[in-house]
Parts: structure tokens; sequence; C-alpha cells
């Protein structure tokens, strides 16, 4: 990164990850072995894109320009997506979206430019510092809306699945798992690192 102080930030937490792992006790990954997942996720889809719903402060959006043709990123908060978008003006193969990324993510398959997409959901409400919606986590609306478009979908990741049914405002784990399988029965679904994964089933082995 840009930011040598990042750079040593993620090298740390990687180490970190790596020491947990290696004694059974990883539960919520930092996000540079979040991005390994899923630039290993878009090798195995062919992924031209990754489409992200929760920017935050545009660091795996960052990491994946590197390997993605084109990033969406898309973050509720006006102040947040601000700081995002100057993080990453240098890079121009990402576009940061302002905006509710339920209503946000069928005009970007609208739009096309991009043959199979790679999508990371990340974005909940998390503390003041985030945006919150008009549901703190969005998963299940997010899985509905982009259904439609699953033949340009090589697969999903959904952040944090240790946190539903455990925060307030996430819809139960039950309740995400049934989602995925009434929107995307042909998927071969997974969780690893803290992480529910969708994977077209042509190329889930």
């Amino acid at each position: 990164m840009n930011n040598p102080s990042r750079r040593w930030q993620a090298a740390g937490g990687y180490v970190i990850d790596l020491c947990r792992f290696a004694q059974a006790r990883l539960e919520n990954p930092h996000s540079y072995l979040k991005f390994l997942r899923l630039n290993e996720l878009r090798k195995r889809v062919k992924a031209d894109a990754c489409i992200e719903a929760g920017t935050y402060l545009g660091v795996t959006s960052y990491r994946c320009s590197f390997v993605f043709k084109t990033v969406y990123t898309i973050e509720l908060k006006p102040e947040l997506a601000r700081e995002a978008a100057k993080f990453l003006e240098a890079r121009r193969n990402v576009q940061v979206i302002c905006g509710d990324a339920v209503e946000e993510l069928p005009k970007i398959f609208s739009r096309g430019g991009f043959a199979r997409a790679l999508i990371f959901l990340d974005g909940h409400y998390t503390g003041p510092i985030t945006g919150r919606g008009k549901i703190s986590e969005p998963a299940l609306e997010e899985l509905r809306v982009i259904q439609e478009f699953k033949s340009r979908i090589g697969g999903i990741v959904i952040d944090d699945f240790r946190n539903f049914g455990a925060e307030e405002g996430f819809p139960l784990k039950s309740e995400l798992l049934k989602a995925a399988e009434e929107f995307f029965p042909e998927y071969h679904l997974s969780v690893n690192l803290d992480q529910l994964c969708l994977v077209a089933s042509s190329t889930a082995s």
C-alpha cells in the first residue's frame, strides 16, 4: 500500500492470523487474510470484477484493484465514501459508489462492463462510525436483488458470519443459509474463515 503503516498493520495481522490458525483459535481473521481468500476465489471462478458492499476505509478495494480488472465498491455513509474515494483516487479501475447496496447492486449489473463478478457483502452497521440503512445487516435483501444476475456471478462472499444471530439487527444464521439456498440453489455453500461462501457449481470443485 502507499501508506507504510498500513503495510505493517497488514503484515502484523497476517502473522497473528497464522498463529491463531495453527492453534485452532482463528475466529475473525484480519483483512489481509480475507483478501487472500477473495483472490483465491477470483482465480477459481475466473472473475474479472469485484463488487463490494461496505467500502469502509477502502482497504479491501485497494488490494482487489491489483488483481481484478474492475472494482466497484458501495458505501452507505457519505463521509466514509468521500474518504475512501480520496484514498483510492490513484486506482483508476476502482469506482466508489455512495448509496444503499440493495439499490446500487442491480444498477451495477445493468450498466455492464464486466463478464463475471465476485461479490463481497460486508456492509452492515457496526457502530456510529459506520452507516445504517433501513436494516442493520441487509445480506438477505442483497441476495434477493442480485439473484436475477446469477449468470454473471461466479461467487459471493458474506463476511462476519459469526455475527448472524448474535448481533442486534442481524438475521439468524439459519435465515441467511435458507436465503442462500433459496436464491442460489445452484451454488455450492461453505463456511470458512468467518465467511459464508457461495460458489457457482461449475467452478465449485
